[in-house]
């Protein structure tokens, strides 16, 4: 494809539709449940040739934006990508193929592959969204800060770190901002794992003047899952 995968939205600087891929996988046998992890290093292993599924290139790790972005859920394994991102998961061809998740070989019975354009970036009104897995919002040096924070104060914080990564995601993107972004949140903390590691991360709503594909993450570890972001129906 010569042209370019995203389209500037005619209201000008500050939004974009961008092609955005989902792919869910029927797999055998189903539990126990592989991991997001897991999905990612059986399509690395199945395209090794398609660095975008993996960020693995023949000089090691490529340090980028992730386009595909994995997740697990109760129906199953489900692959998000991103522009380029979802060009490259168009080429896979994954159903009758065994691919080891974890240390169980899966068979890829049936797939479902969805594929729109989104937009991205920023909005007059305040979205809401839910995150569907924990977002990853700290670091070692400000999760100390975090824990000497009063409630008002950690509310105020990541309302602002929610800011900073919808920020972040525009530029890897090439969008521009030129409104202030401003978050409402509701959320509560929990411990999740990372890289088999206990870390505080955080679940509930917020609401954001910017507009974020279903699918898309936010903060750290997004190709693993972690801070996944679904629009709430109004």
């Amino acid at each position: 494809m010569n042209s370019p995968i995203s389209q500037p939205d005619p209201r000008g600087n500050g939004v974009r539709l961008m092609l955005v891929a989902t792919l869910r996988l029927a797999i055998t046998p189903p539990r126990p449940r592989p991991l997001a992890a897991h999905l990612r290093g059986a399509l690395a292993q199945a395209y090794p040739e398609l660095d975008l599924l993996h960020q693995h290139g023949t000089d090691g790790l490529i340090y980028r934006s992730p386009r595909v972005l994995y997740f697990v859920d109760g129906d199953g394994p489900v692959v998000t990508a991103i522009e380029e991102g979802a060009e490259a998961l168009m080429k896979t061809q994954l159903v009758g193929r065994v691919l080891r998740m974890g240390a169980v070989d899966r068979t890829v019975i049936d797939s479902t592959l969805k594929v729109v354009q989104a937009e991205f970036g920023q909005t007059n009104s305040l979205l809401t969204y839910d995150f569907e897995r924990p977002w990853l919002a700290l670091n070692q040096k400000n999760h100390q800060q975090f824990e000497g924070m009063s409630q008002p104060e950690r509310t105020e914080f990541l309302n602002r770190q929610l800011c900073n990564n919808c920020l972040a995601q525009a530029k890897s993107f090439g969008v521009r901002i030129t409104q202030q972004l401003s978050a409402q949140s509701q959320l509560r903390n929990c411990t999740t794992k990372h890289k088999g590691l206990p870390m505080m991360g955080f679940t509930g709503k917020f609401s954001i003047n910017f507009s974020i594909p279903n699918g898309m993450g936010l903060g750290k570890s997004v190709s693993k899952g972690f801070g996944r972001v679904r629009l709430t129906p109004s």
